[in-house]
């Protein structure tokens, strides 16, 4: 289920009371969703609670954006509601408890406090109470539905296996994405634009997962958009194509699809297979401990105990501006350089060495180093177990028959936007 109060940000939401476009209206319909109806009061507490889980500041520009988004989500929860009903499926309170105890658990607090805290922010604990049904509903229902239906065979994963073991050396994305359907010509300017803002926002600071949560329409969103590890091949070509020059901790987007447009949040990258270890690049730094050509024995022995002393203590990258205050120590960076690149002794110091670790002492015409690896790229990793890549597949059907499910609901409704 998706976890839909990933952190409060009180700040952003109380800013809200300072904006006309948060006035409270009970009397006003919102929308209409085959007779059943969504109020202004729902709908300006549901942005009440967007905005304080999702982080997102505001302005009166950008509660129009966040209404208008919202109230699309509101109707699609509606629809899946219905539809939950029509085929009975029940949600128990106490399901409804237990996601609040997991989301309070989370968040370091308790349901009460939770409750509080929305309380002192003028929104009912009942807004929050309807999100956690509506997923948990919608959930059970799309499982229910379809995972019987769901098969991947053999054939299916091993073909897979076989298109990523003929593309050892080729890139491999760890993403987390944000997901906004267009199912129609008109709705793409309004949803392009929301798509703007949201990447606007998480610029600004607020949590790629939390505005994931709130905002994105695919099934990932029950884990903060997170999609895990994707090969380039296996990525649509306008996605590979945005994604390929970001470094990791950037955004990309947003991307139009054929079916809507995409935020992409790239966490790490890596190169799958059997790539040449000697391609690994390392960041480094190090201390050395100078010496004269013609040092004495006792001043060379002297040297290198300190440097085993300094190999031994010191708490990684860091820790060499610490050793830059020793008399007799200097420090410094040496950068980003691949392990072809590094002299022999260099290189066999650090190849196995993880981020934080610092190598035993080397001797050079200078004096002793001490390098200490800040981070590791381009590492060839093992390929995808059967099991992963039948799990992966499982999940892509997965959503997209969801993701039919909804659309056809809406086509099928009686919707009254007001």
């Amino acid at each position: 289920m998706r976890p839909p109060l990933a952190a409060f940000a009180l700040g952003a939401i109380l800013a809200l009371a300072a904006h006309p476009a948060w006035a409270q209206t009970v009397q006003r319909i919102a929308a209409i969703v085959n007779d059943e109806v969504i109020s202004g009061y729902d709908l300006d507490q549901r942005v009440g609670l967007v905005v304080a889980t999702s982080g997102v500041n505001v302005n009166d520009d950008i509660l129009k954006r966040i209404r208008d988004q919202v109230l699309r989500s509101l109707v699609d929860e509606r629809l899946q509601l219905q539809e939950a009903r029509r085929l009975n499926v029940a949600i128990e309170p106490k399901e409804i408890d237990q996601a609040l105890q997991s989301i309070a658990h989370s968040n370091n607090t308790s349901v009460e406090a939770i409750e509080g805290q929305l309380a002192n922010l003028g929104i009912s604990m009942s807004t929050l109470r309807r999100q956690i049904e509506a997923e948990i509903a919608w959930n059970t229902l799309v499982n229910e539905r379809f995972a019987p239906r769901i098969s991947v065979s053999d054939d299916e994963v091993n073909l897979v296996l076989e298109r990523v073991q003929q593309s050892t050396d080729e890139p491999q994305y760890l993403l987390a994405e944000i997901f906004l359907g267009v199912d129609s010509p008109d709705q793409d300017a309004a949803i392009h634009a929301t798509a703007d803002r949201l990447v606007q926002q998480i610029r600004q600071g607020a949590p790629f997962q939390a505005v994931a949560q709130q905002f994105s329409q695919s099934a990932s969103a029950s884990t903060g958009g997170d999609i895990g590890w994707v090969e380039d091949s296996q990525l649509d070509p306008d996605l590979a194509s945005a994604v390929r020059p970001l470094s990791p901790g950037n955004l990309a987007g947003p991307v139009r699809t054929v079916s809507g447009y995409y935020v992409l949040f790239l966490r790490d990258r890596r190169i799958v297979g059997n790539s040449d270890p000697l391609d690994v690049e390392l960041q480094l730094r190090q201390a050395v401990l100078p010496l004269l050509p013609n040092a004495p024995a006792q001043t060379v022995a002297d040297a290198e105990n300190a440097a085993r002393d300094i190999s031994a203590r010191i708490p990684g990258c860091p820790g060499i501006d610490q050793l830059a205050q020793m008399p007799q120590v200097l420090t410094g960076e040496i950068g980003t350089r691949k392990l072809r690149a590094l002299a022999p002794e260099f290189r066999e110091a650090v190849a196995s060495l993880q981020p934080g670790q610092a190598s035993a002492p080397i001797r050079s015409k200078v004096g002793f180093h001490v390098l200490v690896v800040c981070n590791r790229f381009n590492e060839s990793v093992n390929l995808p177990t059967a099991d992963e890549i039948r799990q992966r597949l499982y999940n892509q059907q997965l959503s997209m028959m969801q993701r039919r499910y909804l659309r056809d609901l809406r086509r099928d409704a009686t919707v009254e936007m007001r």
